[in-house]
């Protein structure tokens, strides 16, 4: 039994140090896209976004980043179209920032969960704030 339980021990606290792995490397490719899209690249057709989350596979090699966009669903999809397009120009930039054997492959995914709670606080406070005002008027 001794040495089972070591094995045991020793594979859960290798798989610990694995996830923790990739999620310092998720948050690294989080934060260098993120500068990546707002300082490298110079298109108007990118709107507002948020990077919602960074999902990446367990052998690093590829790795699904959650968007949230604001506007119409026109600049929503003018935004996500653009940084499609740009997926091959941003994996470039991040294999010069990053130091770690492969460049992760990038798909961008719409993720619409987030943007959906934003737009409905901020109605919210709107409401909140017109009746606010209303109640100031009388």
């Amino acid at each position: 039994m001794g040495w089972a339980h070591s094995i045991i021990r020793h594979c859960t606290r290798r798989a610990q140090i694995i996830d923790r792995r990739q999620k310092q490397i998720e948050n690294i490719l989080r934060k260098e896209i993120d500068g990546i899209i707002r300082r490298e690249l110079s298109d108007p057709d990118i709107g507002f976004f948020t990077i919602t989350y960074v999902d990446i596979s367990p052998d690093l090699k590829h790795a699904r980043i959650g968007l949230s966009a604001m506007g119409s669903e026109e600049e929503k999809g003018r935004t996500f179209d653009r940084l499609n397009q740009s997926t091959g120009y941003i994996q470039h930039k991040l294999a010069g920032k990053l130091v770690i054997r492969y460049t992760p492959r990038i798909e961008f995914v719409y993720d619409e969960r987030k943007e959906f709670r934003i737009e409905e606080l901020l109605a919210e406070l709107k409401r909140e704030r017109d009746g606010k005002e209303g109640e100031g008027a009388d």
